[in-house]
């Protein structure tokens, strides 16, 4: 899977945005990399307070994407090509601005719409000044609850307080939103992906205190300064999930369509993203590869990789990703020479993999000035603090090639600036490196290997584990046994393979070069025999090799 942040993939329209009909020029890319679903990131209707997480109409399109005419010729193009269409919706709030919003703000014992988000009055105190009905803190920082004039009571935030929470205990919301779900799926959606799905619900009780944390350091208003055991991971949104799965195999069933149905929670805890899977979901995204960073060795991989496997239901796929909208890019968490090994991880392991646009380059982050910043949240830290947590750095325009703006952009400027290596590190130029091996050329191969029998249905046993390298072998019965080892250290590493997989000799089928550097074995090339009794990798260096003897393992 490919997800596209919209806003930055390609302008077509020379106004310096992202849109639509970018990307349906751009889907031969999507073709070169083997890709068999887009995630498109939100693109309905919004005042882009938090960069189109605010949706205003969830059935319309952001005006600057273009319209829904341009919507149905980018969905059939892609259906045409056999690419998958999964969009994405935060089901948890709504803008302000959301018609639903203005009219719950009238109140009233007749209005359908008055139950639509949290309200409450709040709590007097003994001298008479109201106050918000708790601590809860948002997001963002300080209160979640924020005072309506016109309505005289206090909404929920989880976010800012642009975004009011949804009530999903009511039923016209609940009925209102499986219509949302349901609007996508008859314009060709192929699956539903929902984000932030940790904070759908909160207590009933909305006037109890939660507990203090009493982490050291941590100030009052700050999201950390409590414990959020009433407004996270509640036990109510495994009833919805279910409900939900409800919904898309009846949809199914009617129409005779697979739907798919993905959940992006933002929790990290494995216990709590695998609850997912078993009320309903297809699959949960696994945050596991998300948190490798530059101490993260190939024993911490392994501990990161066999506790999420180990914690899977029985007959489901892992559903792993590296980056996102939400996140930094691993170029920045882990390191720009790595990307190209991690990669060759998560496209290799069992499971599916969520590509995020520009990783197949190694795209890097974007440095963003305090002064340009769109993302709220880390804009409230000020100009000393928010780089450290900086959206917008992950978000930066995709480079195609060498010239202006990376042609992303014809018009006057892109939305936000370019790295400044465009020049060098750009789709054109590594689709067509005459070396053959760039991180896309890499990725090309990569998406047609993970499809051999040994990576789509085998077995997996780990191999060599150490401070540096990671690997591990996949096989399948009359299918072709391969080696995966990747240098995730910061020394080379020299290692004798041949006991592990009870084989002497293999041939080269991948292999991932540094990102960036020109620090690799020059004995590993692609098509070469390879020992393995003594097979050298730098950091960041990855290879896959298919085993060439008979293998001391059972296949499956």
């Amino acid at each position: 899977m490919y997800r596209i942040y919209v806003h930055s993939f390609k302008d077509s329209n020379e106004d310096g945005i992202g849109d639509l009909e970018g990307i349906q020029s751009h889907i031969d890319h999507l073709m070169y990399m083997g890709v068999d679903a887009v995630i498109f990131s939100p693109f309905m209707e919004s005042p882009m307070l938090d960069m189109g997480r605010d949706i205003s109409d969830f059935k319309a399109v952001h005006k600057p994407y273009g319209d829904m005419h341009q919507v149905e010729k980018l969905f059939e193009e892609l259906q045409e090509r056999n690419i998958k269409i999964i969009i994405e919706i935060i089901p948890n709030h709504t803008s302000r601005h959301h018609k639903w919003f203005q009219e719950s703000r009238k109140g009233g014992a007749r209005n359908t719409f008055k139950g639509y988000y949290i309200w409450d009055d709040g709590r007097i105190l003994k001298n008479g000044s109201r106050v918000p009905p708790s601590n809860w803190v948002s997001k963002y920082g300080g209160s979640a609850w924020s005072w309506d004039e016109q309505r005289q009571q206090y909404y929920y935030h989880h976010y800012h307080p642009s975004m009011p929470d949804l009530n999903h205990r009511d039923p016209y919301v609940r009925e209102d939103f499986i219509d949302v779900f349901r609007f996508w799926l008859e314009k060709g959606a192929d699956g539903i992906l929902v984000s932030d799905m940790q904070v759908l619900f909160e207590s009933e009780e909305v006037n109890v205190d939660e507990p203090l944390s009493e982490l050291p350091g941590v100030p009052p208003g700050d999201y950390r300064y409590v414990d959020h055991i009433f407004t996270e991971d509640q036990p109510d949104i495994h009833e919805f999930i279910a409900a939900w799965r409800e919904f898309f195999e009846g949809y199914s069933l009617r129409t005779n369509k697979k739907i798919a149905f993905l959940v992006d929670a933002g929790d990290d805890e494995v216990d709590d993203l695998m609850k997912y899977y078993i009320t309903g979901a297809d699959a949960s995204i696994s945050k596991s590869l998300t948190s490798i960073d530059g101490a993260c060795g190939g024993l911490c991989v392994q501990e990161k990789v066999d506790t999420w496997l180990s914690h899977m239901p029985d007959e489901r796929d892992a559903l792993w990703m590296l980056g996102s909208p939400e996140k930094s890019r691993m170029s920045r968490t882990k390191g720009v020479m790595y990307q190209s090994a991690l990669n060759l991880l998560m496209l290799l392991l069992p499971g599916a993999a969520i590509t995020y646009y520009g990783e197949e380059i190694g795209l890097n982050e974007t440095p963003v000035k305090y002064e340009d910043l769109r993302d709220p949240w880390a804009h409230r830290l000020g100009p000393d603090k928010y780089a450290a947590v900086c959206r917008d750095s992950a978000r930066g325009p995709m480079p195609w090639m060498s010239g202006r703006y990376a042609a992303f952009t014809l018009g006057d400027k892109p939305w936000m600036p370019l790295n400044a290596d465009y020049k060098t590190l750009n789709v054109e130029k590594q689709k067509h490196d005459p070396s053959g091996c760039s991180p896309l050329q890499l990725f090309h191969r990569l998406s047609r290997l993970r499809k051999e029998v040994s990576f789509q249905y085998g077995r997996l046993q780990y191999a060599i584990i150490n401070a540096n390298i990671f690997s591990f072998m996949r096989f399948a019965k009359d299918s072709a046994p391969y080696l995966v080892s990747m240098n995730f250290g910061s020394v080379e590493s020299t290692d004798d393979y041949s006991v592990a997989s009870g084989v002497a000799i293999g041939k080269v089928v991948a292999h991932a070069r540094p990102n960036q550097s020109d620090k690799y074995n020059p004995k590993i090339r692609e098509g070469m025999k390879v020992g393995l009794e003594k097979l050298t990798l730098q950091p960041g260096e990855g290879v896959v090799v298919v085993l060439l003897m008979e293998m001391q393992f059972e296949p499956m």
